[in-house]
């Protein structure tokens, strides 16, 4: 038998605003109308984290703030924290087979994990301001 693909989901904050809710709420959806295998990485903020873990695992990155720590080792790397994450090469070893982000503010994310060469569907929610 195939092993199933997994789903890797990324939401750019944890909060209770539109796209996070809507994140939530396919996820539950998800868990329970399917046999998917997925999980998410959540980049900033914390309020959804604990109800995003209770359907699937869940990484949050971190990266409201830089800390003084995080100033110095940049400096050190020249790397950002997302960048020495590695997400490409994380991503390959989980059997990451498409990657979903629920909104267009993940392009920093996006950018380093299409090294991958991962299909990546882009869920748009923003809307154009007149």
């Amino acid at each position: 038998m195939k092993r199933m693909k997994r789903i890797l989901f990324i939401g750019h904050y944890a909060n209770r605003t539109g796209a996070p809710i809507v994140l939530l709420n396919f996820l539950k959806w998800l868990k329970s109308n399917t046999h998917e295998q997925f999980e998410l990485i959540v980049a900033r903020g914390k309020e959804l984290v604990e109800e995003y873990k209770a359907i699937c695992a869940t990484t949050h990155l971190g990266l409201d703030a830089e800390s003084p720590y995080e100033k110095i080792i940049r400096k050190i790397t020249g790397k950002t924290k997302l960048e020495r994450l590695n997400l490409a090469r994380l991503c390959k070893q989980k059997g990451i087979g498409l990657i979903y982000s629920n909104t267009i503010v993940n392009g920093d994310i996006l950018e380093l994990i299409s090294k991958s060469n991962i299909p990546i569907i882009s869920h748009i929610h923003e809307m154009e301001l007149m």
